[in-house]
C-alpha cells in the first residue's frame, strides 16, 4: 500500500501556474491581439521587415556603385563593400551586402577586370562603364581628321613657346592640340604635371581664333 501511494503521487499532473509559460503565452497573445484589432496578419511585419531589409540592401550597394564609378571605370571591390556598409548606417551586416552584391556580379552588373601587379583584391567594372567607354572610342574614332585645326602650324608654335614656364612636353600638348584635325582629344597626367597650365593656353589660342571655348567637370 505504501509502494501504490507512492506512486499515485508521482503520476499526479503538476497544476501549479507556471510564470514562464504564462509570460510565453502573453508574448503570443498580445501581438495577435494588436493585429486583429488592425485587421492585419500577424507574419505582416515579419514579411515587411525582411522586404525592407532586402530593398535597403539594394540601395545601399547601388549607392556604392553611383559613388565609386563616378569618375573610376574599375574600382577595388572592397571600396564598394566599404562604401554599402557605411551607407547602411549598421542596420546592415557585411555578410547581407556581400550575398547582395555576389549575385550582381553572377548577373554579370560587375564584372571583374584583371588587376595591377601588385594588387590584393579583386577589380571590377561595371555594363555601363563598359558601354561608355566603347562610345567614347567610337566617337574618337568617327571624329578622327573631321574638323579644321584651330591654329596653323607656326602660329601654334609660336603661341606654345610663348608660355616660357611651361616644359617642351607641355608646349608639344598645346601645339599638338590647337593644330589636330581631331575633334576629341585626352589630355593626361598626374597631379601637379600642367594640365590646367597647358588647357588655359589652350583656351587663349582657341580664343584668339574666334571660338568660344566653355568647361565642364563632373562635380
Amino acid at each position: 500500500m505504501k509502494m501504490l501511494h507512492r506512486a499515485a503521487r508521482v503520476e499526479r499532473p503538476n497544476l501549479r501556474p507556471s510564470f514562464s509559460g504564462f509570460l510565453l503565452l502573453t508574448l503570443l497573445l498580445f501581438p495577435l491581439a494588436a493585429h486583429a484589432q488592425t485587421g492585419s496578419s500577424p507574419f505582416d511585419t515579419g514579411l515587411t521587415s525582411i522586404q525592407t531589409l532586402f530593398t535597403g540592401t539594394i540601395a545601399k550597394v547601388t549607392f556604392a556603385k553611383s559613388r565609386n564609378f563616378e569618375r573610376e571605370a574599375v574600382t577595388d571591390e572592397r571600396d564598394i563593400m566599404r562604401d554599402a556598409l557605411r551607407r547602411g548606417m549598421g542596420d546592415l551586416t557585411y555578410s547581407q551586402v556581400r550575398g547582395h552584391f555576389e549575385q550582381r556580379v553572377t548577373s554579370g552588373e560587375f564584372q571583374i577586370t584583371p588587376g595591377q601587379k601588385h594588387e590584393t583584391g579583386r577589380q571590377f567594372t561595371t555594363r555601363e562603364a563598359i558601354a561608355e567607354e566603347l562610345s567614347t572610342i567610337k566617337q574618337m574614332q568617327q571624329g578622327r581628321q573631321t574638323t579644321e585645326p584651330i591654329m596653323r602650324q607656326d602660329a601654334a608654335a609660336a603661341h606654345a613657346r610663348s608660355r616660357e614656364l611651361l616644359n617642351p612636353a607641355q608646349q608639344r600638348a598645346i601645339e599638338e592640340v590647337l593644330t589636330s584635325q581631331d575633334r576629341i582629344h585626352g589630355l593626361q597626367g598626374l597631379a601637379g604635371s600642367g594640365k590646367t597650365s597647358a588647357l588655359s593656353s589652350i583656351r587663349e589660342g582657341a580664343e584668339q581664333n574666334g571660338y568660344a571655348v566653355e568647361g565642364f567637370a563632373p562635380t
